[in-house]
């Protein structure tokens, strides 16, 4: 029973701050989105949707209830599920700290916005290609999943939203599963020279939308597409949050210092130190939650560690002129950038391992300096082998 309740807590907190960053300044609802969408006239085409959650655990719940709400709006506003695509890992629903077991909630006691979801792409069907295949209208590219696709003509409009982790011109999707902007750019392009739309929704925010600071970002148009980072970094928030639960029962929490409403950073600390503290003295859950926070520092260190350690193998004394930590301006439309920024990760993650969210944003920041300042091939895998020398399989 106190496991129990200890999930419940932690999901009304999740849930909790999903309604106080939608309730900040300059922030639209998914559900204001949405029906704006919804409520466009289209005299002779077809609404479609394409509905992503990037993300994976329960840590990451909030991901897969925005996809979820978005559905259920599209679908009260007249969309039939034959024009809505979904893809989301599907692990939270049914997770085993669900406290309620095929439900998902996008408020405190709100109603379910899972019931009903399409299962298009789960689980490793969540990838860059069926991702592309899907946009393209390529049905026969796609590997599992319902083979739906964006089968749209000249008269549509199509709505796309992605929820999940992001960094500087990247979106992630599972594991390896990266989404860049150069190359999202070029799907949107091509979809446009085939005629295979009359309007696409682009929503270009500086806020993110709802929970945490996860990058959510939508796309569209013939000319707007990624023209900068998307999700500028905010907060506000209570320093005290008093979660009341239906057995009547509140719990109090105050342990943690909420009062910027957490950056991505935090986010994932928050949701361990919440376990932690709910869990009874001396349990195993104890045990276990106190490995999970003590593991995610671990992994954190380490990457500081050795993202510094190439910055200085690469640069030394010249890191700071450089200034690492600050993104430059770059040509967005430069191909050799691209293919440099590709390169960087890719090396990366061969010699020291798979990156986590919080690494992906710091290494975003470095690679693009890197790219700018010319760095090569040969000097990269230089470094990251000299930095990696046993590749981390920390996951």
């Amino acid at each position: 029973m106190k496991g129990s309740m200890s999930y419940w807590v932690t999901l009304i907190v999740i849930v909790w701050m999903s309604v106080m960053v939608r309730k900040s300044k300059g922030v639209r609802s998914i559900k204001d989105q949405v029906s704006q969408f919804v409520e466009d006239r289209v005299p002779l085409g077809t609404k479609w949707a394409f509905l992503v959650a990037g993300s994976n655990g329960f840590e990451n719940y909030r991901h897969q209830a925005n996809v979820c709400h978005a559905y259920q709006v599209l679908k009260s506003g007249g969309l039939k599920d034959e024009n809505i695509i979904v893809m989301m890992f599907d692990d939270i629903a049914y997770h085993p700290k669900n406290p309620k077991r095929g439900v998902i909630m996008n408020r405190p006691n709100g109603p379910n916005v899972y019931r009903g979801v399409p299962k298009d792409y789960t689980g490793n069907n969540v990838n860059p290609r069926n991702f592309f295949a899907v946009l393209s209208g390529n049905k026969s590219a796609t590997i599992g999943g319902s083979g739906k696709v964006l089968n749209t003509n000249s008269h549509d409009s199509i709505f796309i939203y992605m929820s999940g982790h992001g960094a500087v011109h990247v979106f992630g999707l599972i594991n390896k599963g990266d989404i860049w902007a150069a190359d999202l750019v070029n799907a949107l392009k091509k979809k446009h020279a085939a005629l295979a739309y009359k309007k696409m929704v682009v929503k270009r925010v500086e806020h993110i939308d709802p929970i945490y600071i996860s990058h959510v970002m939508k796309y569209g148009d013939t000319t707007a597409v990624w023209n900068d980072a998307i999700g500028k970094y905010f907060g506000d928030g209570s320093a005290r949050l008093v979660n009341k639960i239906s057995d009547g029962s509140a719990f109090s929490y105050e342990h943690f210092n909420t009062t910027r409403l957490v950056t991505q950073d935090d986010a994932s600390l928050l949701h361990l130190k919440l376990e932690l503290e709910k869990a009874p003295h001396g349990s195993e859950d104890k045990s276990k939650a106190q490995k999970e926070l003590d593991d995610e520092l671990a992994r954190r260190k380490h990457e500081d560690h050795t993202i510094n350690l190439i910055v200085d193998l690469l640069f030394g004394e010249e890191k700071d002129s450089i200034k690492m930590d600050h993104v430059h301006k770059v040509d967005l439309h430069d191909v050799d950038y691209w293919d440099c920024l590709k390169m960087l990760w890719k090396t990366y993650q061969d010699h020291c391992g798979i990156l986590s969210p919080y690494g992906k944003k710091l290494y975003s920041k470095v690679s693009v300096n890197m790219c700018n300042v010319g760095i090569s091939e040969t000097q990269i895998i230089a470094a990251t082998s000299q930095a990696c020398p046993i590749k981390n399989h920390i996951s």
